[in-house]
């Protein structure tokens, strides 16, 4: 008998590249890193948000 193969693992998320577009906005502006993260945070949080409540419509 053959042994059980395992799935292959998923690969690490891509980031968006809208987020990398405002990261690299944000650090033409020199903003400090803590604002770069706070801003992709809250962008990220609103993109599920929407997902989750309108379906990625």
């Amino acid at each position: 008998m053959d042994a059980p193969s395992d799935p292959p693992a998923p690969a690490a998320p891509q980031p968006s590249k809208l987020l990398e577009a405002m990261r690299q906005r944000i650090r033409v502006l020199h903003y400090c890193i803590r604002s770069e993260q706070a801003c992709v945070d809250m962008k990220t949080t609103l993109m599920h948000t929407h997902v989750l409540n309108h379906g990625g419509e």
